[in-house]
């Protein structure tokens, strides 16, 4: 974004008119932001359905690859996991100046941190449930 920012400002200094290929980067741009907070909470909720799944077919199924003392840790990095994307995706309330281009971009910009952080802390907790899933059968094969 910062790039086309700059090619933009570059475009006016030098004078010359905008082309058709700075106009499509532009608009690439614009729909990249727009469309990321959506991206990032649709992940969410595909990341905590799995999760979800995941762990209560661990509950159910007593007779798994996995030991036991293995599967409540693994469980438990699944509920971190489904926790932290559930929080991510639960709306936050923010005070925007309708009128003031920069709070609006500011909020925004916000949102679409806070959910970047929660989904990494998702992803996180369930590649740590995977790992010791993969740990416990290791060590039951053995």
């Amino acid at each position: 974004m910062r790039k086309l920012q700059e090619k933009i400002h570059a475009v006016i200094r030098e004078g010359r008119p905008i082309t058709e290929e700075d106009e499509m980067w532009a608009e690439m741009a614009r729909n990249s932001v727009k469309n990321s907070a959506t991206a990032l909470n649709d992940t969410l909720q595909k990341l905590a359905a799995l999760t979800a799944a995941m762990a209560g077919g661990l509950v159910v199924l007593r007779d798994s690859a996995v030991p036991e003392r293995w599967r409540v840790a693994v469980i438990c990095a699944l509920l971190i996991s489904l926790t932290c994307s559930v929080w991510g995706m639960y709306p936050r309330k923010c005070r925007v100046k309708l009128d003031d281009y920069r709070s609006c971009r500011e909020s925004e910009q916000k949102a679409i941190s806070l959910k970047s952080f929660w989904l990494k802390a998702a992803g996180i907790g369930f590649a740590l449930a995977i790992a010791l899933a993969l740990i416990g059968m290791i060590s039951n094969a053995c």
